[in-house]
């Protein structure tokens, strides 16, 4: 098999990252934008030693999995690569994601895992956008590259947050500020229907900021703040340390159970709003918590979760080290009359060890991707306490995780994998462990 030879192939499943899989004598071929059960002459265009990769040059016989009037630039974008399934198929990839991770990485084989949860939405549910600009585009980076894809509808962003950003490629244009723009950040919070705008800036002024802003507001009544956010760093980050409120009181306000929470630019929050209640309502019924219970709700955010916990405990400790999302937790808790919960600015691992001693009763986890490693769990574990629940959008570090559990003393006992981002491959998970 040589690089450009075109031949004939049965995709016989995807992967998880939604590549289809074919053999050809000893070489496993991955495909891009093709279906399970699906025939195409494809064309080699990268091989290594045991697996080569192809695209497809003509599809010779379509799945009845297949969606096509999803997403016009689908195969460009980085960000769907579910797009061309249909939700059906979409589930059972990440469903057997789920139980290949705790199978291979937590050597967990007879795991009994929930069924996925689904969206209640697959379309226009994501309360977050943020695209970078260059060269005069503003659109998402192409998979495994900086250059720019443009679009006119995104269909997982909320019509709103398109319609922003079709008009401040407009005004960027019409001011000539473009190349002074990094990154456009968009939050609308679709139950209050409030929206804020972040400019990622590459320098302290710019020109006609106030005429930019005036142009933006006036015509979407929703917009309730922007911030200026400067970043001269050269760096991938997208948000640098120094902001300025240049409209509105710099947050939003979101809607969610019986309760308000503020927003800030750097606020954690959960992407699918139509699905963040289902997700809470698992936690809470895996902590299985009572009255007199002290709850710790580690990497809080803005203190979501541990305030829907408060209602039912004791008393609740958020720790987060961003400090803009403590703020707007403590405003959090007043704004809904919580008095038995405190939140801690500080490292996590660091906030928990001092709990030591404490009389923990539940910990509930909700770390980065990265998830908590080896000396977090072993700070966890000292704590003692008789359920830990954790929430995890990574299920690979997931596993990884609850198989030092599982060597310090906890065994799993419940795991629901919940869709909060359909047409991509993420999925997130919600599991409870007990003390053995």
């Amino acid at each position: 098999m040589r690089k450009n030879d075109e031949l004939t192939v049965t995709c016989l499943n995807n992967t998880y990252d939604g590549l289809g899989v074919a053999k050809v004598d000893d070489y496993t071929i991955f495909i891009r934008n093709i279906v399970e059960e699906e025939v195409a002459k494809i064309k080699i265009v990268k091989i290594k030693k045991n697996i080569a990769f192809a695209i497809v040059v003509e599809l010779l016989k379509t799945s009845i999995h297949r969606r096509d009037d999803y997403c016009t630039i689908g195969d460009k974008c980085g960000g769907c690569n579910y797009a061309h399934f249909d939700y059906p198929l979409q589930l059972k990839l990440k469903q057997k994601r789920v139980e290949d991770c705790f199978k291979q990485i937590a050597k967990m084989d007879n795991l009994n895992i929930k069924p996925i949860l689904p969206s209640p939405h697959i379309l226009r549910y994501r309360n977050k956008v943020q695209v970078p600009t260059r060269d005069n585009k503003m659109g998402f980076y192409r998979t495994h590259s900086n250059s720019i894809v443009e679009f006119d509808d995104c269909k997982v962003q909320t019509n709103i947050s398109n319609n922003i950003l079709k008009d401040m490629k407009i005004i960027l244009n019409q001011y000539d500020v473009f190349d002074d723009f990094r990154h456009i950040l968009i939050k609308h919070a679709i139950n209050s229907n409030q929206v804020m705008l972040v400019f990622v800036i590459r320098k302290e002024n710019i020109n006609n900021i106030e005429k930019i802003v005036e142009d933006i507001s006036s015509k979407y009544r929703e917009i309730k703040t922007i911030v200026l956010n400067i970043n001269t760093e050269d760096t991938n980050v997208i948000l640098g340390d120094r902001e300025k409120i240049i409209f509105g009181d710099g947050y939003i306000t979101e809607n969610l159970f019986d309760m308000k929470f503020r927003i800030s630019s750097k606020s954690f929050y959960q992407i699918n709003t139509y699905q963040t209640e289902n997700l809470y309502q698992l936690a809470l019924d895996y902590a299985d918590i009572t009255k007199d219970d002290v709850v710790v709700d580690m990497f809080c955010g803005t203190g979501t979760i541990g305030m829907f916990m408060a209602k039912a405990c004791k008393k609740v400790i958020g720790i987060e080290i961003v400090e803009s999302a403590v703020k707007d937790a403590r405003f959090n808790a007043k704004l809904n009359n919580i008095e038995n919960i405190e939140f801690w600015c500080e490292d996590a691992n660091k906030a928990i060890a001092k709990l030591v001693n404490e009389g923990i009763d539940v910990i509930v986890v909700d770390p980065p991707r990265k998830g908590l490693h080896s000396e977090g769990i072993k700070i966890i574990t000292d704590i003692n306490p008789k359920r830990v629940v954790y929430v995890s959008c990574d299920v690979a570090t997931l596993a990884r995780d609850v198989k030092i559990f599982k060597e310090l003393g906890y065994s799993v006992d419940k795991v629901q994998p919940v869709d909060m981002f359909p047409n991509t491959n993420h999925v997130e998970c919600v599991l409870s462990m007990i003390r053995k």
